[in-house]
């Protein structure tokens, strides 16, 4: 049995490690959809179907608050500065995203579509590669984490086992030389 001190670090590393990495992975999808968006925004833009692109502006400022809005989620369980570093990391490129993809806005709307395309290119795809990439090391720390407090528990758990053995050795040779004792005794 896992000694209380290492059931409840488990348990914390758990409780804190796995709502993160779960809102880290909603950063990292929604980060995806944003790529998809921006590319639908351009195609319509070329297409000159000027309600295409409100439509994907409009899903790409929804699409920037449910990232942002996951990044939050992820900040209360995040235990150390190198890991609350790499959120604000993500944060911080995220509102820089949000202004590039307004400047990408106001070219498109001044009809300016290359120009809308080389900042898509450019600025936003740089913006966003970085919070993937602070969302995977944030993924990977959190993995690690894990699976330092498990081997802990681990080691634990053997240590317990090693004891335990020793106890009944313990007990049996004690038996034994009373046993011999006594017999010796009765002779």
């Amino acid at each position: 049995m896992l000694f209380r001190s290492e059931r409840a670090q488990l348990d914390r590393a758990i409780n804190h490690a796995v709502p993160a990495m779960e809102s880290i992975e909603r950063v990292r999808g929604t980060v995806a959809a944003l790529r998809q968006e921006q590319q639908r925004t351009l195609i319509a833009a070329l297409s000159n179907d000027r309600a295409g692109v409100e439509a994907s502006m409009v899903a790409l400022r929804a699409l920037h608050a449910a990232a942002t809005e996951a990044v939050k989620a992820a900040e209360p369980h995040l235990a150390t500065a190198e890991s609350r570093a790499r959120r604000d990391a993500m944060a911080m490129s995220l509102a820089d995203w949000r202004l590039a993809a307004h400047d990408v806005e106001r070219l498109l709307a001044n009809g300016t579509v290359d120009a809308a395309k080389a900042s898509v290119n450019e600025a936003s795809a740089s913006l966003l590669n970085t919070v993937d990439q602070a969302a995977q090391e944030l993924l990977d720390q959190q993995h690690g984490l894990l699976r330092d407090v498990t081997a802990t528990a681990a080691r634990a758990r053997t240590d317990q086992s090693r004891a335990n053995v020793s106890m009944v050795m313990l007990l049996l040779f004690g038996g034994a030389f009373v046993v011999v004792g006594l017999r010796a005794e009765a002779r």
